[in-house]
């Protein structure tokens, strides 16, 4: 799903094969890392 996204997000925990291929690494959910997710969207 990444490969093919316009925007492709990951959390920074992520392996190390699905971090390279996002344009954006997030926090995880559980350090408030969703609501960056919601600044993507905004500025587009």
């Amino acid at each position: 799903m990444l490969e093919m996204a316009d925007v492709a997000v990951a959390v920074e925990t992520a392996e190390e094969r699905v971090k390279v291929l996002a344009d954006h690494l997030i926090k995880p959910p559980s350090q408030g890392g969703l609501a960056a997710v919601l600044d993507l969207v905004d500025s587009r």
